[in-house]
């Protein structure tokens, strides 16, 4: 009776994890082939995998919220602002708190700003990874031209 209670929770095992492992392989499959994206960084270590320079815009509005954000497993924070633009409100994902506070360009809510990124969707939801910051002349770079956390001490590869 042992010996068929324990295959029948090996031959379980093995039908719940061959799903997963081809699911993971097919999301990394998707990863690869999404040119000029970037593999370290933001968003709990999302942003920069998912920055992707064929989708890089500019966009304008006013600050209605900046948000500290907790990375998922970890203590660090992340930066995010929710932007109104003329085409409607816009979660823009900066970088790690840590990182942004070290800036000298300093932002607040009611401000009208500059922001260029990438158009992405992060969990459902549209959301522009910010490469750079304007506001009236002074600016906050995030990422390098090929969408690199500038805050990465391995972007230099």
């Amino acid at each position: 009776m042992k010996r068929i209670i324990g295959l029948c929770v090996l031959a379980m095992s093995a039908a719940c994890a061959a799903p997963s492992a081809a699911l993971a392989q097919q999301n990394m499959g998707r990863m690869g082939q999404m040119g000029g994206m970037s593999q370290m960084g933001g968003m709990g270590g999302m942003g920069a995998r998912m920055y992707d320079t064929r989708t890089v815009e500019t966009i304008r509005g006013d600050i209605i919220a900046i948000e500290k954000v907790a990375y998922r497993g970890s203590r660090a924070y992340g930066i995010h602002l929710l932007l109104k633009t003329a085409a409607g409100n816009v979660s823009v994902h900066l970088g790690p708190s840590w990182y942004i506070a070290r800036q000298h360009l300093k932002l607040a809510p009611d401000e009208m700003i500059e922001v260029t990124g990438s158009q992405v969707t992060y969990e459902g939801q549209p959301v522009l990874i910010a490469a750079e910051i304007r506001k009236g002349h002074q600016s906050m770079m995030l990422r390098d031209s090929r969408g690199f956390p500038l805050w990465s001490r391995s972007r230099q590869r």
